[in-house]
């Protein structure tokens, strides 16, 4: 079967790839440029322009602003406390959970962690 299948399209894809290439001819013949006459290229004078710029003058007046501000009469019945400052015990008494201790383990892009910890308490 495959043997037929191979013995079809090998003969069509020479077929098919012969009319291709012919196909890709020049057709764009041959062409020239004539030359009649020497070319001479002149530039005029260009008309300048006589302009000299002033700025308009400057507005240094200050402005006359007047604002009108209602009067705010607020009433709280709220009364806020004293702060009082308050000092914590140390604690020398109490014990580190974590005295004596080794992690170790794997992070992203095999990154390797390894921590470790002593204490003579």
């Amino acid at each position: 079967m495959k043997k037929q299948i191979f013995k079809i399209f090998l003969p069509a894809i020479g077929i098919l790839s012969f009319g291709i290439t012919n196909a890709q001819g020049d057709t764009t013949g041959k062409g020239g440029v004539e030359i009649i006459s020497a070319f001479k290229p002149i530039l005029r004078e260009a008309a300048k322009i006589n302009f000299n710029p002033t700025p308009p003058p400057a507005d240094d007046t200050k402005p006359k602003l007047t604002y009108d501000i209602p009067n705010q009469n607020l009433a709280f019945a709220y009364q806020p406390g004293s702060l009082k400052p308050l000092a914590l015990d140390i604690d020398s008494v109490g014990r580190f959970d974590n005295s004596n201790y080794i992690k170790a383990g794997f992070g992203s892009l095999r990154t390797p962690f390894v921590q470790a910890g002593f204490s003579f308490w």
